[in-house]
């Protein structure tokens, strides 16, 4: 997992935002070598590369991380084995799809020459292995074959040496740490794998009795095991998808027998389909022959062929992670996906996030990130290519694109100080598609402290694509401070062709502009493109440090192209822009608007208590709002206005300071309405008499025309 420090200039950044679009314009290397190593090596490497003007002492790698687990841990695939590769050939593209950062081999047992297990063990061992988490993928754990690896791999095992010697059985050389996980018995992926080889031909599952095949044994004792995983692979059948019923039978060793199961469930349910369902690995004899020969003479429906084992399925590759993360410890349950996802239970499980950006995520306690003193943000802003037209799109494969569920829980201690950095935030860059959302929810984050550059929030920094940001809650002592987009729960957003929404959102914070020609900054979010904002509240401040920084706001700096702002509230909220030339300060909103007089920004039914203090030069300064978006940087781009629709809205607090475009309600509208809205706001001290609207400006006829609010 690649990561990744971005500088940019503020003047660059400044006169490069156009339209709330992100654009990265240049790179900065500031490291000869590499300016940041997670998990990495850098050796016999040599640098002339000089460094403000220094070629000394310079260094290679401006930090190192290491997470929970080395790479010298590995992942060891066990199967059977068969002379049909027919069979074998569907566990090797299982393994091959396999998803994670450990080296992955894949030994058979027995049938496959130059792929056995001592091989892949070596193969390991080249890699620098030292730890191998072995994943056998047999049916059941209950199994002569499972004692055979055992032993094969010196582990505790039933067989004993003469046994052994009789059998062949050798105990393979290696240095490595071995440990052997459960074997797939009845995990919920086997379930669902099962489910979905019986939709095939399945047609209504409430008149429909399944009967699972497997090959059985002829130990009583791990007959019993065998049946106690398909019981249980049953039950979750029937529980989940309706089945009439689900019983099992074995076709080689063991009782009940597979037709013997068959007769009896025709007999007691005649109005019932039976649907027979092969519990094995792969397709091979026992699927396409010896089945069908059992059942000879008998009605029942069977899958196609294809369809008559668990592989060729994606599951099967997240069951092997799954039982592997299990046994190291990775996660505290779960195996990524979103049925089942990775749960996270300690500090050391939420930094392993860094490593499955596109899995989904569960907490499943609170969580303490005091232990890091510079948390890296989860995703990184990295241009999808080099082509000017790619340069504002984040490349999916460095930012976050799954989901988070917080599940109420809390993260509290978040410390982040990357003056230069651009996404920076316990998340620093998510990823959403239209067909497959990124989503972050039910969060609870306390006591964050970030420092950033460019899009900086303390729960997420830089959002793109469609992403659903709902119930996250900000509490206790939070900061957020930078230059350009700042915020408290996000930094910045831009949807691309698709359209976000932030929901059910409250957040307490303290946030600071730093440095001249900042601009949209609030405690909720900075500026925010094509995003509803709904249902949300903000207190706590907003704090402009330099000169000439536009958009301001209580709740968000900005809202750009943003399809609605309904049922949002600051309270208890002060602002203080003292800088000289500021512009776009408002209590709830620096500035919002679209260029679609049809479907202009709709902010209804909010409400804001501010305290406004601004400097005389300060213009488009609002209670509610700064004003339509626009600004003379920006003026060839967007030679007019932004425009907004405000309705029952109301406004309290005061504002001092401002020049002339200053009203309780907007400090400018331009082809914008203000309707059914109500303020008690006083403005330099005068609650008599102050104007909702500072000006209002249209372009309705024939040129500009300005009219004073009434």
């Amino acid at each position: 997992m690649e990561k990744i420090h971005i500088t940019l200039s503020n003047q660059q950044q400044l006169r490069r935002i156009i339209s709330m679009l992100l654009t990265v314009t240049i790179i900065f290397l500031l490291f000869p070598v590499n300016a940041y190593a997670y998990d990495s090596t850098v050796e016999n490497c040599t640098s002339t590369t000089i460094i403000n003007c220094a070629s000394e002492n310079a260094s290679y790698a401006d930090g190192e991380e290491t997470g929970v687990l080395t790479r010298t841990t590995g992942i060891l695939v066990v199967a059977h084995g068969s002379p049909e590769d027919k069979w074998n050939q569907p566990v090797r593209d299982a393994v091959e799809d396999i998803d994670c950062p450990y080296p992955v081999e894949l030994g058979f047992l027995e049938h496959v020459e130059g792929e056995d297990i001592g091989t892949a063990i070596a193969n390991l061992e080249k890699q620098g292995v030292e730890h191998i988490i072995t994943v056998p993928i047999f049916v059941a754990s209950a199994s002569d074959h499972i004692e055979e690896i055992k032993y094969i791999l010196g582990l505790p095992s039933s067989i004993k040496e003469k046994e052994a010697t009789e059998a062949g059985l050798k105990v393979i050389s290696h240095n490595a740490e071995i440990e052997m996980t459960p074997a797939l018995d009845d995990h919920q992926l086997v379930a669902e794998i099962l489910d979905d080889r019986i939709a095939t031909v399945s047609q209504q599952a409430d008149k429909e009795i399944v009967v699972l095949a497997a090959h059985g044994t002829s130990d009583a004792a791990d007959l019993a095991v065998w049946k106690k995983n398909l019981a249980s692979l049953g039950q979750q059948l029937k529980e989940n998808y309706k089945f009439l019923n689900v019983d099992y039978g074995f076709v080689a060793l063991g009782e009940p027998n597979i037709r013997t199961v068959v007769e009896a469930k025709q007999k007691e349910n005649p109005g019932a389909s039976i649907i027979v369902m092969p519990v094995m690995l792969s397709e091979g004899t026992f699927t396409g022959t010896r089945i069908p020969e059992v059942l000879d003479g008998l009605t029942y429906l069977y899958p196609a062929e294809g369809q008559r084992s668990l592989l060729p399925h994606d599951d099967i590759s997240n069951l092997i992670v799954a039982r592997a993360y299990d046994a190291m410890g990775v996660f505290a349950g779960g195996n990524g996906a979103e049925n089942s996802p990775y749960q996270i239970a300690t500090a050391e499980q939420l930094d392993q996030v860094h490593n499955y950006l596109n899995k989904d995520f569960v907490l499943t306690a609170d969580i303490d990130l005091s232990g890091y003193k510079n948390w890296e943000p989860i995703g990184a802003f990295k241009p999808l290519s080099e082509k000017p037209e790619d340069e504002e799109t984040p490349d999916p494969e460095v930012a976050f694109t799954g989901t988070f569920d917080g599940n109420g829980h809390t993260i509290c201690n978040v410390a982040i100080n990357q003056p230069e950095g651009m996404s920076v935030g316990l998340f620093g860059c998510i990823v959403g598609k239209q067909n497959n959302p990124c989503s972050i929810s039910n969060l609870k984050v306390k006591c964050a402290n970030v420092i950033g550059n460019f899009c900086v929030g303390d729960v997420i920094g830089f959002q793109y694509g469609n992403c659903i940001l709902e119930n996250i809650t900000l509490t206790g002592n939070n900061t957020a401070r930078g230059n350009i987009y700042v915020g408290g729960i996000l930094g910045g957003s831009d949807m691309g062709n698709d359209s976000a929404e932030l929901k059910d959102c409250n957040a307490a914070a303290d946030i600071v502009v730093l440095g001249d020609f900042g601009n949209s900054a609030g405690v909720l979010g900075g500026a925010l493109n094509a995003c509803s904002v709904i249902n949300c509240t903000a207190t706590g401040t907003v704090t402009g440090e330099g000169d000439e920084y536009f958009a301001l706001g209580s709740l968000i700096g900005g809202v750009f192209e943003g399809v609605a702002v309904i049922n949002c509230h600051a309270d208890d909220v002060s602002i203080t822009a003292s800088g000289e030339n500021d512009t776009m300060i408002g209590g709830l909103l620096g500035y919002a608007g679209t260029y679609d007089e049809d479907a202009p920004t709709q902010i209804a039914e909010c409400s804001t208590n501010v305290t406004m203090k601004v400097s005389d030069s300060t213009e488009r300064v609002g209670g509610l709002i700064g004003g339509s978006f626009y600004h003379d940087l920006y003026a060839d781009a967007r030679p007019i206005p932004a425009s907004y629709a405000i309705s029952c809205c109301a406004t309290s607090g005061s504002i001092i300071g401002g020049g002339n475009e200053v009203g309780s309600i907007a400090g400018y509208a331009y082809n914008s309405t203000v309707k059914n809205c109500t303020s008690t706001m006083t403005i330099n001290c005068v609650s008599d008499h102050v104007p909702q609207v500072g000006l209002y400006e249209s372009s309705f006829a024939d040129g500009n025309e300005t009219e004073s609010d009434s």
